[in-house]
């Protein structure tokens, strides 16, 4: 067993086993209440530095992420560290807020703020009054359409 994953890579098990490719997991919001934000990204760079001297070609996955704007920092402080590693963000469905809420508690985060159910018909009406024709109103046919006879 490995104490950390940067123990696994530095093992290096993964090349000996046929593996030139890892993920390695970011957590824009840290790690519980144990590792915060920075130190969180620290762990990460030492991963990717690491990596990236075995030759490993390193992606990031994040954890499932909430905060866009804790998410949206991460990336921008591994682009200032250098690193050019691809970033998977973690996304959830779309799922009850309860469900939301034991995720986070999981993954030691802050739960996600309860938003309004969107309405797809609002896009359709938004769409329509933006092209000023009423709603039920027979769309006109294409500019390139022949004229109907």
């Amino acid at each position: 067993p490995f104490e950390t994953s940067l123990h696994l890579l530095e093992s290096g098990i993964l090349p000996r086993r046929g593996i030139r490719s890892v993920g390695v997991c970011g957590h824009p919001e840290g790690i519980g209440s144990d590792i915060g934000v920075d130190e969180a990204l620290g762990f990460l760079c030492e991963k990717l530095d690491f990596a990236a001297r075995a030759g490993l070609d390193a992606r990031v996955v994040t954890q499932v992420c909430f905060d866009m704007d804790r998410t949206t920092a991460l990336i921008d402080a591994l682009r200032l560290s250098g690193h050019a590693s691809p970033v998977s963000i973690g996304l959830v469905g779309p799922t009850k807020q309860l469900v939301l809420e034991r995720m986070a508690a999981q993954c030691g985060v802050s739960p996600p703020p309860v938003l309004p159910v969107h309405d797809p018909a609002s896009d359709v009406q938004a769409a329509e009054a933006q092209d000023s024709i009423p709603l039920g109103s027979p769309r006109p046919p294409p500019r390139d359409s022949p004229p109907p006879n």
